[in-house]
């Protein structure tokens, strides 16, 4: 079972860093346009620094794919930041954002981040022992599929780290539409905090889960009705 075509938007679907965005597949269905956001991290990452327009690239990127709009974006972890970045660039009809934060790292502005010391050490032992750190990564998680854990250059792993380091987001640009963020509440990764202050700031609904960062996991039934609902008032809006 996975989310009902209640309409004819097409929906983008960005997944988290290391793995595959295969894992959101059991929600979001065949249907769904997935998008490894491991693979673009190198054009947004240059000299160890993201680039000013990092925004305006996965833009691109994700219009390659859309031949239709309105378009419902989707993201997970990593890929739920650039979901957030981007949606006010696109034309989008829906907003569902899976564990959720406008900064992983903390910030003067954003008290919801962790230390910065922990993705250096991740950076570090990446180098030498890569598997360790996506395998402890994935535990962390509540993934134990290795099927979801696809061979990743250490560019492209680091590169994505230095992403998360340095992208924080003010939400200058209007989203155009109401989120609706899903949380674990046992998030070790991204604490459910960040959601209740992101809904604070941008308004939408927020479904919480006895879960840990990956909650859709073992939680498909919950997550898709909570979609699905949500999905239903999208189509209402646009009518």
């Amino acid at each position: 079972m996975a989310i009902n075509r209640v309409s004819d938007f097409p929906v983008i679907v960005l997944g988290g860093w290391a793995l595959a965005p295969d894992i959101l597949r059991s929600i979001f269905g065949d249907g769904s346009i997935f998008i490894d956001i491991n693979t673009l991290m190198p054009e947004l990452v240059e000299h160890e620094q993201l680039r000013q327009d990092w925004k305006k690239r996965f833009v691109n990127a994700m219009e390659h794919h859309i031949n239709t709009r309105p378009v419902v974006l989707a993201g997970w972890s990593t890929g739920a930041i650039i979901a957030l970045a981007c949606a006010g660039f696109l034309e989008c009809a829906g907003l569902i954002l899976i564990s959720a934060t406008a900064s992983f790292c903390r910030t003067p502005q954003w008290r919801h981040g962790i230390r910065r010391s922990v993705l250096e050490a991740m950076h570090k032992k990446l180098l030498s022992e890569p598997e360790t750190v996506i395998d402890g990564f994935a535990r962390q998680c509540g993934i134990d599929n290795k099927k979801f854990m696809p061979s990743r250059s250490a560019h492209e792993l680091i590169c994505g780290l230095h992403f998360l380091e340095q992208a924080s987001l003010s939400f200058e640009q209007p989203l155009g539409t109401k989120p609706l963020f899903i949380h674990g509440k046992d998030d070790a990764i991204v604490p459910c905090v960040a959601a209740t202050a992101l809904q604070s700031a941008l308004g939408g609904t927020t479904l919480f889960i006895d879960a840990p960062h990956a909650c859709f996991i073992n939680n498909e039934t919950t997550v898709i009705s909570a979609i699905n609902t949500y999905l239903k008032g999208c189509q209402n809006e646009s009518i």
